[in-house]
């Protein structure tokens, strides 16, 4: 496909994802999957983040400069 995609990526950063499975909690392993997500973007897509807990943070990107610094920002979390 040629046309811009759009992804729109739902993290629930409530107090049950510290649970661990195995040796990761799994908001990691959540936050593993959105960053793959994100990975698979193109130049001209755009993205955003929703971190869902007790407050609502939202993350958006639409170019390259601003999908990297999504990136950095869902890896620090």
């Amino acid at each position: 496909s040629t046309e811009p995609r759009h992804l729109i990526v739902i993290l629930d950063g409530s107090t049950s994802m510290l649970a661990v499975d195995g040796d990761t909690s799994r908001f990691d392993l959540a936050r593993k999957q959105a960053l793959n997500q994100l990975g698979g973007l193109h130049a001209d897509d755009a993205a955003t983040v929703l971190l869902l807990g007790n407050t609502l943070s939202t993350y958006s990107a639409s170019d390259v400069g601003s999908m990297q610094a999504l990136k950095d920002r869902i890896s620090s979390i």
